[in-house]
């Protein structure tokens, strides 16, 4: 029976597409956090600016 040879072309494409797509999740994710953490932050703020208004 014969076995067949792998492209090896076709892996070398897919592992560099697949790297540029990790690249671009990591690079995403990162912008993402900062988004969420400032979002987060000024909902703290808000919070908290409004628990001391309450207390004057």
């Amino acid at each position: 029976m014969p076995t067949q040879q792998p492209d090896l072309r076709k892996n070398y494409i897919g592992i560099v597409h697949d790297r540029v797509a990790e690249q671009r999740a990591v690079e995403s994710l990162a912008t993402s956090s900062h988004f969420v953490k400032e979002y987060f932050l000024a909902l703290m703020a808000a919070v908290l600016k409004r628990r001391r208004e309450t207390r004057s």
